[in-house]
């Protein structure tokens, strides 16, 4: 092999080389992206001795709480909004938010399957996979979801005695901080002794 083969070769070789010191070291020289910052924990309380529920909540949201019952069934709903989406469109569709709704129990006794699967309160039916993951909520049995509509959505579910529960969170991506505010206020959800409506 003459001269200029080898320096061919060997050229070749270090450049090689370099490019793979290069693949593997330079991802550790890009400045490293800071962890996001979790939100502050929930400080306004919310309390409702009637449907049996307590929680806490960020004060960057504003709590609307609507008697939706019916002659049939109380049904109390507690919407919370991110007060920077206020107020909502005119026109236009409401913001993501966080809903707690409390859906009388104590005639039909659903079992949590039930109510999910075969009741028209929860958005199960816009569920893609259809999948129904076990979990608790303040050391209770609970049931989640994923449904996707106009928003993405999550929807946990509690049943009690009394009341069902279900617990929403609507969202544009799985990044939103409204995920986030939503598991901070899970963690604070209290249960009070079964009421009866």
């Amino acid at each position: 092999m003459n001269t200029v083969g080898t320096w061919g070769l060997a050229t070749l070789v270090i450049l090689v080389f370099g490019v793979g010191i290069w693949y593997f070291v330079a991802p550790q020289l890009r400045p490293v992206e800071p962890a996001p910052t979790p939100p502050p924990p929930p400080t306004v309380e919310y309390r409702a001795a009637d449907i049996g529920i307590s929680l806490r909540y960020p004060d960057t949201y504003q709590l609307e709480e609507k008697d939706l019952s019916t002659g049939q069934r109380k049904h109390t709903s507690v919407i919370l909004t991110r007060k920077e989406d206020l107020p909502p469109p005119q026109n236009g569709e409401g913001p993501p938010t966080i809903t707690i709704d409390a859906y009388q129990n104590d005639i039909e006794r659903y079992p949590i399957d039930v109510f999910i699967r075969n009741t028209n309160f929860t958005n199960f039916k816009l569920s893609p996979d259809g999948a129904i993951a076990s979990s608790t909520v303040n050391g209770e049995p609970a049931a989640s979801f994923r449904w996707s509509g106009l928003y993405e959505g999550r929807t946990v579910v509690v049943v009690e005695d009394a009341w069902v529960y279900t617990f929403s969170v609507t969202y544009l991506i799985p990044q939103d901080e409204i995920i986030l505010d939503f598991e901070a206020i899970m963690d604070t959800v209290e249960f009070a002794a079964p009421r009866f409506p």
